[in-house]
């Protein structure tokens, strides 16, 4: 019986055309792929691995659903992938046998939400998580930048030195208040101070916390002038 089943199995292989070998070739690679899946990887991350999705559900709490459909020689594969604030939390994958009137072999989950197709190009920036994660690699990259700038301007021997430094570097670059003030506090003097809070004011990142740069300063004088400098009243 076991050498029946498969000479039939060899007998239908060697029947089959090209389209039923691209049809069985593209089911196995769709399906390899979709085991790479893993959660907490981004929508980005998907979209490289697995294209284009057949159809993209979003719930009004949020949550996003990509489906996928691969069709092999004997069965369609689908792949329903849950994004929530942008990254995976769950993938089921299962196949739909043709022909099969009797409905799919794992039950699917009630669709609380219309199914949306056709709504690409697909622009990753666009769409729930992805904002919140460029937000938080550029805050990282950001800060591994300053501490390099910190260092190099604690490395110099002379206030001048250290003065020209950050003059040159904000020239090309914004600092946030926070990073503002711990260079201020890299300097004794107010008159060093309002040289180094000069060079930083015009072009600070979160000029609403600028205030928090006065109290930095030693005596009243040149809390007025730091005012000035930032564009506050008194």
């Amino acid at each position: 019986m076991k050498k029946t089943l498969i000479l039939i199995g060899v007998s239908m292989l060697l029947t089959l055309n090209s389209c039923d070998l691209i049809l069985l070739s593209e089911g196995r690679i769709g399906q390899q792929r979709a085991q790479r899946i893993e959660r907490g990887m981004t929508q980005e991350q998907v979209y490289s691995l697995l294209g284009r999705p057949t159809y993209r559900q979003i719930a009004e709490d949020g949550i996003e659903e990509w489906e996928y459909h691969r069709s092999g020689l004997l069965e369609k594969r689908i792949t329903i992938i849950v994004f929530a604030a942008g990254r995976v939390v769950r993938m089921n994958t299962y196949g739909e046998e043709y022909g099969r009137t009797e409905g799919s072999r794992y039950p699917r989950q009630e669709r609380r939400y219309p199914r949306q197709r056709d709504s690409y190009p697909y622009d990753h920036r666009r769409y729930g998580g992805y904002d919140e994660y460029e937000d938080d690699r550029r805050q990282k990259e950001n800060e591994r930048w300053f501490n390099q700038v910190y260092r190099e301007v604690q490395n110099k021997f002379f206030p001048d030195d250290q003065l020209s430094y950050i003059q040159a570097i904000a020239s090309r670059n914004s600092f946030t208040t926070q990073q503002s003030i711990q260079l201020l506090r890299l300097f004794d003097w107010d008159e060093e101070k309002l040289k180094v809070l000069s060079y930083v004011a015009p072009r600070l990142r979160d000029p609403r916390n600028a205030y928090r740069l006065i109290d930095q300063f030693t005596f009243s004088d040149s809390q007025q002038k730091a005012r000035k400098l930032l564009r506050l009243p008194d």
